[in-house]
């Protein structure tokens, strides 16, 4: 009640306007309650007032209308209204004071070594997100939206950072200007496919800036800034994944710390438009764009694969699939080999290869270690195994399982591009270079659920992935994906 009033007070409106409640909760297990503090009409108030939960005034206020009333529990100085008037029983200031007082009031303020982003600085009580968005919808002006990438070329992966892409469209399609910020180190060691896609996005309108440092600030790394007609605020966070572009960039991610606060305005050294991404292209390349053409029937997708390829590609692929220059030796490189429906694409993949193809060939499939932290048990086929070590040993049994031997391994890293290197007799080597991977592919999930159930603790893993798999599988979203074929 008296954190009704204290909102209704900072917003200048009437009281009768919110609505309060409790409710329990768990957290970590243990049992809690959960004040709610929400809109009794389409005012919006409880939206403006979520940012300033953390403001030490605002329980100010609370704990001055607990404390400033002579009571014995509850009345209409402190706890009652009108539509609280008969919970008068239940209402006790003296127990809400033992809770919420100056000593409470003083375990709110943010630790020095956090308070990176000014005086001003505050921990957040949401996603970053709903920050972003919420500064955001203050007023329908356009601002300036400012991505900060600090992380070295090697933890880069743009064609799989499909939140980060698709965020930075949306906020494009909105009229915003949005900027990509990253170190002129990085951009330098950066590989062709990567400045590719930095050229799509310059393309797209998105400004590629470049600092020769970004500001250190302690514990915590730059993520947003945001500036508009009402001034500038930025967000920093603890959240490592936001420093690289890659699967796991998410501005919602929970259970990190961040902090909102203003910083300087950074003037980047340079600003890069799409001109000045355009790589010179290699002589001989075929790229070939991809969108639904292979959606359909997991059991027909290597078949749809290859001819597809085949038919872009010209006479590229004809030497090597029909057996005029055989395969000597197969490698694959992709650091996303993860997932039991995964291993059956790119299994299925060198089988159809085999078939085309006389005579065998070495088969090298290279993976990145790995050892997910989430214990819980993975139970679809589209579910990441644990570790790599379970991983290789079921990519093992699903090409023995299609009469193949092959060499698998998880190295500590690999270059984050999806390649397909098929050495030919020749001397020649042909690469198909795939920018998202065969991951691009999943399941449609409007499958019965029963279809997708993969039992990762089966004794024949092979014939359990090559087999029991009954899915159909579908392109990623709404975008096209790359695949680059040439011969050297």
């Amino acid at each position: 009640m008296a954190l009704r009033e204290a909102i209704a007070a900072e917003l200048g409106i009437q009281t009768e306007e919110l609505g309060c409640a409790s409710h329990p909760i768990k957290i970590d297990d243990k049992p809690t309650r959960a004040i709610r503090v929400f809109d009794l009409r389409s005012g919006g108030y409880t939206t403006q007032a979520a940012e300033r939960l953390n403001d030490a005034s605002l329980w100010q206020r609370v704990i001055t209308r607990l404390d400033s009333c002579n009571c014995a529990h509850a009345c209409q100085r402190c706890l009652l209204s009108f539509d609280t008037r008969f919970e008068a029983e239940r209402l006790d200031r003296h127990a809400a004071l033992a809770w919420i007082n100056s000593t409470w009031l003083a375990g709110l303020a943010l630790p020095a070594e956090l308070a990176v982003l000014g005086p001003q600085s505050q921990a957040e009580i949401t996603t970053l997100q709903e920050a972003v968005e919420r500064a955001m919808s203050r007023d329908d002006s356009a601002k300036t939206i400012a991505v900060y990438l600090p992380a070295p070329a090697a933890d880069w992966d743009l064609a799989i950072a499909r939140r980060l892409r698709h965020q930075l469209q949306n906020w494009v399609a909105a009229d915003h200007q949005v900027q990509l910020h990253l170190l002129e180190s990085t951009f330098a060691a950066l590989p062709s496919d990567q400045k590719d896609w930095l050229a799509k996005l310059a393309f797209n309108g998105i400004e590629i800036c470049l600092h020769k440092a970004m500001p250190d600030l302690g514990m915590l790394g730059l993520n947003i800034t945001l500036q508009g007609p009402q001034g500038s605020l930025a967000w920093a966070s603890d959240n490592a994944n936001l420093s690289a572009p890659g699967r796991t960039w998410d501005l919602a991610a929970a259970g990190v710390r961040i902090v909102r606060g203003t910083l300087p305005v950074l003037p980047a050294e340079r600003v890069l438009n799409a001109p000045d991404l355009m790589l010179p292209t290699r002589p001989g390349l075929v790229k070939v764009e991809i969108s639904d053409q292979l959606d359909g029937s997991l059991d027909g997708f290597a078949r749809r694969f290859w001819e597809n390829l085949r038919h872009d590609a010209g006479s590229l692929l004809d030497d090597a699939l029909t057996g005029k220059d055989p395969i000597t030796e197969l490698i694959y490189s992709d650091r996303y080999v993860c997932s039991p429906l995964v291993v059956n694409l790119l299994v299925n993949v060198i089988h159809e290869l085999g078939r085309h193809s006389d005579g065998d060939f070495a088969i090298r499939i290279q993976g990145r270690q790995y050892q997910k932290d989430d214990n819980r048990s993975p139970w679809q086929c589209w579910h990441d195994w644990r570790t790599s070590q379970e991983r290789d040993e079921a990519i093992r049994q699903a090409l023995e399982y299609c009469g193949f031997e092959g060499e698998v391994l998880s190295l500590p890293s690999l270059p984050h591009y999806r390649q397909l290197q098929l050495q030919l007799r020749s001397g020649r080597q042909l690469t198909v270079q795939l920018d998202q991977g065969l991951s691009y592919w999943e399941a449609e999930r409007s499958e019965k659920s029963y279809l997708l159930r993969f039992d990762f603790a089966a004794r024949q893993l092979g014939e359990e992935i090559m087999e029991r798999i009954q899915c159909k599988v579908v392109a990623t979203g709404d975008e096209c994906t790359q695949i680059f074929i040439y011969v050297t």
